[in-house]
């Protein structure tokens, strides 16, 4: 049975948060537990532990444990149907009707080494994992395998938008548009990508991967791009997709999407270290909550909406060269800058010998904020120079390649 090799992140960095600015807050440790998933059901938060499952009723300051006919094991996913709370614990999921006080087995049919997600419609329940996507119409009393068309044997994650039912694993992805009773491929941009989250919102779907970045298409899945910037070899634990923008889980920390330059930033101010793994979420009102093995973390969704996305309609009224990012970076970097006035525009960029590496820029540009990527696959690691030449305005940066 092939399984996913996972590749370990080769840098790691502190983070030191600056309090006066927006940031994580924690809500809770949660007696200690370790968080795999979290729902969010007015007024209860579920959490799924590494020791069952958890009920809090003040938007996750207390907590009482609700495992009363659950084995003390790792809770995977949560999900709801109608009036029933849904848990995926090994390869048995559990049903209850009261809000946690009593769990009942719905694993009939269920023939799989492990669960790793569920997602529910109105009527049907969708759980993936080793043996593919398994469903079921009877609130869990009956389990049928739905893999017609599905090539891999392991099912990570799936997710349902206004283009169907979207499946994610080993080797690629594929959508259903029958309520999983066929499946058929998606290609979303690379070949034998191992697809490990996916998130959706409106037409907009992205798929975040073992170490290629996100795939993103923002017509229901017809056409993909990478969005690599910021994240490339990270692996993605989970992708939240909302109006106000998107998030991403990864192994190296919380970045959150800048759509308009198409690069990942930090989001992880406020947490501890960079390396902290948040790598479950749930919206509960206007906040994004988020669960790590050190708790649970809070965070306002408003604050997803990124800088540039909030000055979009703004002319700048200055000249100025940003930081690159990622900095350091491989193989690619963004350097974005901003111009006051229309002025011919160069963006060149040299190695410590003055030799000219690229240029970036050479054209004539109007007044407004700039975005363009440098790709230094044949470039050999080291340290850069870039110079922006604007009119009377020049500016020089250093940036670090290494591979």
């Amino acid at each position: 049975m092939k399984r996913i090799r996972w590749v370990a992140a080769p840098l790691l960095f502190l983070c030191t948060a600056n309090p006066a600015l927006a940031q994580w807050a924690r809500v809770s440790d949660l007696d200690g537990r370790k968080i795999y998933s979290l729902l969010a059901i007015s007024p209860n938060l579920f959490a799924g532990t590494d020791l069952g499952v958890f009920l809090s009723t003040d938007g996750g300051a207390t907590w009482k444990p609700k495992n009363a006919g659950l084995p003390n094991i790792v809770v995977k996913s949560l999900a709801r149907s109608g009036s029933n709370v849904f848990v995926a614990m090994g390869r048995w999921v559990f049903r209850s009707s009261d809000s946690g006080a009593s769990w009942t087995l719905a694993s009939a049919g269920l023939t799989t080494e492990g669960i790793y997600a569920l997602v529910s419609t109105d009527t049907s329940i969708f759980a993936a994992g080793y043996g593919g996507v398994f469903r079921t119409t009877d609130s869990g009393n009956s389990w049928v395998p739905s893999n017609v068309g599905i090539t891999t044997d392991f099912i990570a994650c799936l997710t349902i938008s206004s283009g169907g039912l979207f499946a994610g694993g080993t080797g690629g992805m594929f959508r259903s548009t029958d309520a999983a009773l066929s499946w058929s491929s998606v290609p979303i941009g690379l070949p034998n990508v191992d697809v490990t989250a996916l998130g959706a919102v409106g037409t907009n779907l992205y798929a975040g991967t073992n170490a290629n970045g996100v795939s993103a298409s923002t017509d229901n899945g017809v056409k993909w791009s990478f969005i690599s910037t910021g994240i490339y070899q990270a692996r993605v634990l989970a992708l939240g997709a909302f109006q106000q923008g998107v998030v991403a889980f990864t192994s190296w920390g919380t970045f959150r999407l800048n759509n308009r330059v198409r690069i990942w930033e930090p989001f992880w101010q406020g947490l501890p270290t960079y390396y902290t793994e948040l790598s479950s979420f749930c919206v509960s009102g206007a906040q994004l909550l988020a669960g790590s093995p050190t708790g649970l973390w809070r965070r306002p969704l408003s604050e997803l909406v990124t800088e540039v996305e909030r000055n979009a309609g703004r002319v700048p009224t200055s000249f100025n060269l940003d930081q690159n990012y990622p900095n350091p970076f491989n193989p690619s970097t963004a350097v974005r800058y901003s111009l006051g006035t229309s002025a011919h525009v160069v963006l060149s960029v040299f190695n410590t010998l003055g030799q000219q590496a690229a240029t970036l820029v050479d054209e004539q540009k109007e007044a407004g904020s700039y975005s363009v990527k440098w790709n230094a696959t044949n470039a050999p690691s080291g340290i850069y120079f870039y110079r922006l030449q604007a009119g009377h305005y020049s500016e020089i940066k250093r940036m670090t390649l290494l591979k």
